[in-house]
């Protein structure tokens, strides 16, 4: 799924998703793709607005992670966080087990 978000998020081929699996730091020195983060928030918050104009038909507002406050460095923080924990998480296809795949010569 991380992959998928990476992708649509920050407009990265499968290839560029791959290096950031291996080294998520690498998300701190994208620069050129902060405008694809900085459209998504725009449109994170309009869809926030036309939902609490509509009246929230929600007992209680929901937990976006994504506020008005939020800014491009704050997301890519998020990001990078999610990245760790997803290929800590993942025990099939994370770059951790092909490099263990690799020393076992699978």
């Amino acid at each position: 799924m991380i992959r998928r978000m990476l992708e649509l998020l920050l407009k990265l081929s499968k290839q560029r998703v791959g290096d950031v699996l291996k080294d998520p730091s690498q998300l701190d020195a994208m620069t050129d793709k902060q405008s694809y983060l900085q459209e998504w928030i725009t449109a994170n918050q309009q869809q926030q607005q036309k939902h609490s104009q509509q009246g929230q038909q929600l007992q209680q507002p929901s937990q976006n992670t994504c506020s008005a406050s939020n800014s491009v460095s704050e997301v890519l923080q998020r990001l990078q966080a999610d990245v760790v924990r997803c290929v800590h998480a993942d025990r099939s296809y994370s770059p951790f087990c092909d490099m263990a795949k690799s020393l076992a010569g699978w």
